[in-house]
């Protein structure tokens, strides 16, 4: 799932998973950009990311509410945009900063990754001098996921930031939400097993609220497997004699980090499925 800025996001729930992997990440163009533009297909305003490995579908949107610094005029106001749509491994992102108030101009806008709080380059915003508002379409750079954003910054041609926002913030407004539904692997311990991991998360406010649930079957009957996050076992759970196994929350995991689950038999740790988020 990368780093899923609900931190705000927390991970992604912080949003903010300190996993890593390539979905929601930007292209690989000579500018180190995704460029993108011109491959949204039916998603107006959307780039194309970097496919991923991803089978199901999974969807982030985040609003993120801009404060004015001292470094502004007053009435300043400012929100960033942040949606990725994951379909079967095909990637879409929008990073959208809308401003009103800012005196013409070409401001620059950053972001602070969560994953390790270095700042990234998105682009541009640049003010009309006839126009009270303003928006810029960004984009991410290669290897930039956008769950990992954790703040968003506009500054002035000097450097001086005018506008600020943080995926955690509590200002009324800001808000995030992660949904996943991917298929399950089977593994060699249940070759026909089928079914789907649920994933949800939601923070308001800097309120956070996560569900998980897993539901498969044809595993064999009444067997004990260790439950599995990221190499780590975070539980057990046992088959029911028609070979289904529901798994409904993972106790003391930071949904927003999970990156892959999988369950193993307990007797002799073989893989009965897998899921990938």
């Amino acid at each position: 799932m990368a780093i899923l800025a609900l931190t705000c996001f927390n991970n992604a729930t912080t949003f903010a998973a300190t996993t890593t992997n390539t979905k929601s990440h930007g292209g690989d163009d000579p500018a180190n950009h995704n460029a993108g533009d011109d491959n949204g297909g039916d998603r107006p305003g959307h780039h194309r990311g970097e496919d991923d490995e991803i089978e199901g579908h999974e969807m982030f949107h985040g609003h993120i509410v801009l404060t004015a610094t001292s470094n502004a005029p007053a009435n300043v106001r400012g929100s960033a945009e942040l949606e990725q749509e994951d379909e079967e491994g095909s990637v879409f992102y929008k990073v959208e900063v809308r401003e009103s108030g800012l005196p013409a101009g070409t401001y620059s806008v950053t972001a602070v990754l969560m994953s390790d709080g270095s700042t990234v380059t998105l682009g541009d915003l640049t003010v009309g001098s006839s126009s009270r508002f303003a928006k810029a379409d960004l984009l991410l750079p290669a290897g930039v996921g956008i769950t990992d954003i954790g703040q968003i910054i506009v500054s002035d041609s000097s450097g001086n930031p005018v506008l600020t926002g943080d995926v955690n913030g509590t200002l009324p407004g800001t808000i995030a939400s992660f949904r996943a539904n991917v298929r399950i692997i089977p593994g060699p311990a249940a070759p026909n097993a089928k079914g789907r991991a649920q994933l949800n998360l939601n923070q308001r406010r800097g309120h956070r609220v996560e569900r998980f649930t897993l539901r498969a079957n044809k595993l064999p009957a009444n067997t004990a497997f260790n439950v599995m996050v990221d190499g780590a076992q975070v539980g057990t759970v046992a088959s029911r004699k028609n070979g289904q196994v529901v798994v409904r929350s993972l106790e003391g995991v930071d949904l927003s980090s999970v990156s892959d689950l999988s369950l193993v038999s307990a007797s002799d740790a073989t893989e009965a499925l897998s899921a990938h988020f």
